[in-house]
């Protein structure tokens, strides 16, 4: 079944019953989760979720569940799988099913309720066979050998060309369109759904007008939500603009992006000794010297910084570099640095891939970052008694570490470097004092400040201030 009205056919019947959430792993897949979720957390609608990696974690996780969730939403899985007969004993089971893996199955597809497909209206389903030339009447004489070919006809159709991808919108798309109708779009929806859409772009899993056509629907989306914004001046925008096949080249050095980007390394054979003179050579003909090259964007000659785009996409012709350019956006997370959306894709997809071993690896470098700074702090004698409070000022000169500013980081090395004083100290009211530190910025004039409760500050719960006695000022944690 395919559903036509939204509120009426997907809404309405999660609202009577437990919502199960299964999503695959990928960016799109993401990037519907979040545009999803914040959908029904807006319609006051608990849900759970959970991912599955294969057709069998699917099936299994279905199974585990149906007991508990008669609601079920899957994201980017299930459409390809017969599930309308596999759970046809259970009747209050509704499975809704958005996806971008083709062909779907004909089963949900002509499914009465219990398998409900949530596709764009500007999806083609021309391919689709007729109801009764897969599904005869008693009173027809079709043969099963004729239906098997119509069906096998169907699946290689989705098996060959790329025909198929130019009318399939991805599921964050998709979702961006149910929010309109719904009258809950926002700029942050648009730009999950760019980051759905350039993903299938970088993976190549959408021909090149595909892309083309879903990034100037989006670009009408973006000026139409920013025409609309209650507050312009917000922490979060968005603008259409033409973006390089060169990843990250505004947060690395621009050789370390042309030796990485797939479409540059390939076209010069960076791996070879010629490649590199070629593209030093290309290099030399923009007017960008080796040293501005070797050095971080950040660092580079202003001139040169505003201008790179355009010496590239000028230069990339005459070495035979052609098409170096495509449509994208651009995000800006308030005073952060900018960020294209490959860019954005390429980040979320390094830190989905990145398995358990690696991130405890990661997590085994902070922890020793974090204790050598703190053992700096306390034999430097940073850490001070300033009456009514414990403060700590680490110099500038002292502050290596770029991650020491971080937040959460911050918050770590502040309770380490508190609780490492209180056990060393002799003073007794220690662990009775706030703690105040401040650490520089990392390459900047400006200083973090951060100020935590005492050790025993769970006291401070229990404490009511007597009647007669004037407010004093606690230090609260802050970021």
């Amino acid at each position: 079944m395919i559903i036509r009205n939204v509120r009426e056919e997907f809404i309405k019947p999660i609202r009577t019953s437990n919502l199960l959430i299964i999503a695959s792993i990928s960016v799109d897949s993401l990037c519907s989760v979040k545009i999803i979720t914040s959908l029904l957390s807006s319609e006051n609608i608990r849900y759970a979720l959970t991912i599955v990696v294969s057709v069998e974690d699917l099936m299994e996780t279905i199974i585990s569940n149906v007991h508990i969730y008669k609601r079920i939403l899957l994201i980017n899985c299930g459409g390809n799988v017969d599930l309308s007969s596999k759970f046809s004993s259970d009747d209050d089971l509704i499975i809704f099913i958005i996806d971008n893996h083709l062909p779907y199955n004909l089963e949900s597809i002509y499914s009465t309720s219990r398998v409900r497909l949530m596709i764009n209206s500007n999806e083609c389903l021309d391919s689709v066979p007729d109801y009764h030339s897969i599904f005869p009447d008693e009173q027809s004489n079709v043969p099963e050998s004729s239906i098997a070919e119509i069906r096998d006809s169907y699946d290689r159709y989705f098996s060959y060309g790329y025909a198929v991808f130019i009318d399939l919108s991805q599921c964050s798309i998709t979702l961006f369109d149910i929010s309109s109708k719904l009258g809950k779009d926002a700029i942050e929806y648009a730009w999950y759904a760019v980051c759905g859409l350039t993903e299938l772009f970088l993976l190549k899993r959408i021909s090149d007008e595909k892309y083309k056509r879903d990034c100037q629907y989006l670009e009408q989306q973006v000026v139409r939500l920013r025409s609309t914004m209650n507050d312009p001046s917000g922490s979060f925008s968005l603008k259409f603009d033409m973006a390089i096949h060169l990843y990250f080249y505004s947060h690395w050095t621009l050789m370390d992006s042309f030796v990485n980007s797939p479409v540059t390394s390939s076209f010069f054979q960076i791996w070879s000794v010629n490649g590199e003179k070629k593209l030093q050579r290309f290099l030399a003909d923009m007017g960008v010297p080796l040293i501005q090259a070797r050095n971080s964007f950040s660092s580079m000659d202003s001139d040169l910084r505003s201008s790179v785009k355009d010496l590239i996409v000028s230069h990339s012709s005459k070495f035979g570099l052609h098409e170096v350019s495509y449509p994208s956006f651009i995000a800006n997370f308030g005073y952060r640095c900018k960020i294209t959306a490959a860019d954005f894709v390429l980040t979320l997809i390094s830190a989905i891939e990145f398995q358990v071993e690696a991130q405890i690896h990661i997590a085994r470098s902070m922890m020793t970052s974090i204790t050598e700074s703190v053992e700096q702090f306390i034999e430097l004698h940073y850490i001070i008694c300033a009456g009514p409070f414990l403060f700590g000022a680490v110099p500038e000169e002292n502050n290596k570490n770029k991650s020491i500013t971080n937040p959460l980081i911050l918050d770590m090395v502040s309770h380490f470097g508190l609780l490492s004083h209180s056990n060393l100290t002799k003073n007794r009211r220690a662990r009775e004092l706030p703690f105040i530190m401040t650490i520089p910025i990392f390459e900047s004039e400006d200083s973090v400040i951060i100020g935590i409760p005492p050790i025993t500050s769970k006291d401070l719960v229990k404490y009511k201030k007597p009647d007669n006695q004037r407010s004093s000022c606690l230090f609260s944690k802050s970021n």
